[in-house]
């Protein structure tokens, strides 16, 4: 078991549309993948196959585990039969267990991080979940992506951090319209999602840009992970190509976080601008994690943005707290994501893996 967390907590989301597997269970995985955690991830439906021969792809290549030794995953899919297959990475290897085995096991291999994706109760019953719930270890974090708002409601006070995603498109019909998703909300998993984005579309065969803002090098797992891929995606052709930047100063100093800007910190924040700038004159996905909260912060003066943004010609997804209202009037699709419940507010602390 790593020793970076001495607490796991449980994590539930409500995503009613989810496309074969979730961008935030991906997010996750990527994030805790770069500490090194051990992750098993569980998909419910058998529709993560393309995401899970991804993470294999990249097991077996030398040119990625020389720059990323840390794929410790075991990947279970629920199969017709009540048979549960399960691929073990970075060995890729197969074996098949009855469910009943499956549920025996899970939680002997001491997992830090345990992923339920299409979650429902015909896939696992209320009972099962709670049941895993009270037995798991004291510091293995559990994650669950539910995909039915009947059971999410019924199952959601058992869980230390509960968020809801709904989706609304802009249908004002107007022609300057961007293609922006506007990830946004008070609830936790924006970036996230964007992340699982990002992967989705590289799996596609598309050209990928991440730019973080106000976001330190290296203190993100995810960060760990996107080194290694910019990497390899140069030396191979299987997906499209993938490239990512970091702006921003250090803001976490242990236990706490820096609030105040300074000169440098704004400073970082208009050269992630001009690189978004650089990167929207080209056809491709671009990610500006963070743009609506630089803004907030004021190192970003909304017009400035908005004058970048008029350059959108196609995907690019944007997230951060608080999206102003000029930025959502040209968003075609606005992503919000509800917090009802929330361990920080509890004082539960960041946990490396999970929050960062």
């Amino acid at each position: 078991m790593t020793n970076t967390r001495t607490i796991g907590l449980n994590h539930i989301y409500l995503d009613t549309q989810i496309e074969d597997y979730s961008n935030i269970s991906t997010g996750y995985i990527l994030r805790a993948l770069g500490h090194g955690l051990k992750i098993a991830y569980v998909d419910c439906e058998n529709k993560s196959s393309k995401f899970s021969n991804f993470l294999e792809n990249l097991s077996l290549s030398y040119s990625f585990t020389k720059n990323f030794p840390k794929l410790n995953m075991d990947i279970y899919t629920f199969k017709k039969n009540q048979i549960v297959s399960r691929t073990l990475i970075p060995q890729v290897e197969f074996a098949n267990l009855t469910l009943d085995m499956f549920w025996k096991q899970l939680l002997k291999h001491e997992y830090d991080l345990i992923i339920f994706d299409n979650s429902n109760f015909e896939h696992i019953t209320k009972f099962k979940m709670i049941n895993i719930l009270n037995s798991k270890s004291s510091n293995t974090e559990i994650i669950t992506i539910f995909n039915n708002e009947k059971d999410y409601k019924e199952i959601k006070s058992y869980f230390d951090l509960n968020c809801e995603l709904s989706f609304k498109k802009n249908t004002k019909g107007l022609s300057n319209i961007k293609s922006i998703l506007n990830i946004t909300g008070m609830g936790r998993g924006k970036s996230l999602f964007s992340y699982g984005y990002l992967i989705r579309s590289y799996i596609q065969k598309k050209d990928v840009k991440l730019i973080y803002f106000d976001k330190e090098q290296g203190l993100y797992g995810e960060q760990h992970f996107f080194k290694a891929l910019k990497c390899w995606a140069k030396e191979n052709e299987l997906y499209g190509t993938f490239d990512f930047v970091s702006t921003g100063k250090k803001r976490f100093n242990g236990a706490t976080y820096r609030k105040e800007n300074t000169s440098d910190d704004i400073k970082e924040a208009k050269e992630g601008l001009m690189l978004l700038k650089t990167s929207l004159l080209k056809q491709t996905p671009v990610v500006a994690d963070e743009l609506n909260s630089v803004i907030n912060s004021e190192l970003l003066d909304q017009d400035e943005v908005l004058q970048v943004l008029e350059k959108v010609k196609h995907e690019l997804i944007i997230t951060g707290i608080k999206s102003p209202l000029k930025i959502k009037k040209i968003s075609s699709l606005i992503l919000s994501i509800k917090s009802t419940k929330d361990y920080l507010k509890k004082n539960k602390g960041y946990r490396k893996g999970i929050d960062y």
